[in-house]
């Protein structure tokens, strides 16, 4: 029998542990993919997933126009470009203060279609405030953020196609 270090022992042990985590992992996420590829080919099929995750990230934001490649000594190298820089700043202001108990503000808009670009920004920025989507076009939240939202609105051009509530549910 070989005698073993308890650091030896210890990284034996815990590797074991994090295989069969592993194991029970995919067999309760992906039973047909573990029997089929068994869970080393299933760790490589997920890290050329996420390979192609990162990847298919990047392009987005190439074609944002929010990075730029370049190639230096056949490696790849990605910079922000200015608006990329500007988009990058951008920070969410501080929440803020909770609208009286049982009122809340309402967004409704009617964007035309050919501003569709618009009205997804205006959904992310919702998403991102916290609102709950009630409707496709009618948001709802407890925070009072019509000043945020007014300016947000009439740096975009959008304004004319946005109205802004706050009120409480009669029903």
């Amino acid at each position: 029998m070989e005698n073993f270090s308890v650091e030896t022992l210890t990284d034996r042990l815990l590797g074991a542990i994090a295989d069969g985590y592993d194991i029970l992992y995919y067999a309760h996420r992906r039973p047909g993919e573990l029997m089929t590829c068994g869970l080393s080919d299933l760790r490589s099929l997920e890290a050329e997933r996420a390979r192609a995750r990162v990847s298919r990230e990047l392009w987005k934001l190439r074609r944002k126009g929010l990075i730029i490649e370049r190639k230096e000594n056949d490696q790849r190298a990605f910079a922000l470009t200015k608006l990329g820089e500007k988009a990058a700043s951008v920070r969410r202001p501080p929440a803020p203060s909770r609208l009286p108990v049982g009122q809340k503000l309402l967004i409704s808009f009617d964007i035309p279609e050919r501003y569709r670009a618009a009205r997804a920004s205006l959904r992310r920025c919702l998403r991102s405030l916290g609102f709950q989507r009630k409707h496709y076009s009618l948001w709802e939240s407890d925070r009072d953020w019509s000043e945020f939202l007014l300016k947000y609105l009439q740096g975009n051009d959008i304004r004319t196609w946005v109205e802004i509530y706050i009120g409480t549910r009669v029903s």
